[in-house]
């Protein structure tokens, strides 16, 4: 392996880290589970996360989340993968075209990535991420299969997650 291709691997490597890890700050699509559909127990949260649901806010305080760590990494593994193949072949061509914009975008991959794991562990000092087990579950049908995308649920009529 030449130092070229060396470069432009850990680069983008970089960059798959840095979107599997920056994707589930920004944008967490709802999901609906079958506790929803209970009100007299108080509010019940959505949960949320993509491509699988990881995490449901806490309903006593905005600032806390309740993580399931096992669909979280299956997250960032099948996002981290997803993205991968794109940032290798962005940086091989870039590199052909201008060596020097290939180790611009890769530093800039690697400082996307130490920021990004500089947040999660200041969230996760905080106490705002609370790693748990599973989610709770009211009635004893919260499943993977019974969980489905609010929208979806929505759709279909059922009634949403109130806070």
């Amino acid at each position: 392996m030449d130092q070229a291709a060396g470069r432009w691997r850990t680069g983008a490597t970089a960059w798959a880290a840095a979107a599997a890890l920056w994707l589930p700050l920004l944008w967490q699509p709802k999901w609906w589970h079958p506790d929803c559909a209970l009100r007299g127990d108080g509010p019940i949260a959505w949960l949320e996360g993509f491509p699988l649901p990881y995490a449901e806010p806490s309903t006593v305080t905005s600032l806390e989340w309740f993580i399931a760590p096992v669909p979280l990494a299956i997250n960032l593994f099948l996002i981290g993968a997803a993205v991968l193949p794109l940032a290798l072949m962005t940086l091989r061509r870039l590199d052909r075209w201008s060596p020097f914009a290939a180790k611009a975008l890769s530093a800039a991959g690697f400082a996307a990535a130490a920021l990004v794991i500089a947040l999660w562990m200041l969230f996760i000092a905080m106490g705002a991420f609370r790693p748990t087990a599973g989610f709770s579950d009211y009635t004893g049908r919260l499943r993977p299969w019974n969980t489905m995308p609010a929208v979806l649920a929505e759709a279909l009529g059922k009634p949403a997650c109130t806070w």
